[in-house]
């Protein structure tokens, strides 16, 4: 009841973060839901090249290497995350996908201590998720890993257009044939 007599609706003031909770070798890892456009089967992720879902490429980033684990053979639970935001897309394949997880945002614990170099950058807290703990990753760098697999693309395509027209000028310019 309100102070007038009348039934109150409750609102919550309390803002709820919803995460997609994976597993990634022996790690379970949580990925912000906001940024998540899609999950695919290995099959629906093509084995040749980065996925294209609807024109968009999703630019494949090794996750397991990037956070030095060991990395899992594919298997029936193997699945493709695919991951926007703005105009920075990546595609990442991790061991299972256990599902959206919705929390307050204070019940993801921020890193200890022991936790001072870069690798705050990468993760964004912990959270409690069944028997154990998820690692939250920050999304900037995730998707920093993907931008960074576009630019050498682009700088080895250019590099290997670059070296095909400077090889083919000096031949042109002396006159040379094949």
């Amino acid at each position: 009841m309100s102070l007038r007599g009348q039934r109150a609706d409750i609102c919550s003031l309390v803002s709820m973060d919803r995460y997609l909770v994976a597993t990634l070798g022996a790690m379970q890892v949580a990925f912000p839901a906001e940024p998540v456009e899609g999950i695919l089967t290995i099959e629906e992720s093509g084995s040749v090249g980065p996925p294209m879902v609807q024109g968009q490429v999703y630019p494949a980033v090794d996750l397991a290497s990037r956070l030095s684990i060991p990395p899992d053979e594919d298997g029936q639970d193997t699945r493709v995350i695919l991951l926007a935001q703005g105009a920075a897309r990546a595609s990442m394949r991790v061991t299972c996908v256990h599902g959206l997880v919705e929390c307050e945002g204070r019940q993801v614990l921020p890193l200890p201590r022991q936790f001072r170099g870069e690798e705050r950058g990468w993760y964004g807290g912990l959270l409690l998720f069944g028997e154990g703990v998820a690692i939250v990753l920050r999304t900037h760098w995730l998707l920093d890993g993907a931008e960074a697999i576009s630019s050498l693309r682009r700088v080895s395509q250019g590099q290997s257009q670059s070296l095909l027209s400077n090889t083919a000028a000096p031949a042109a310019g002396r006159g040379m044939s094949c």
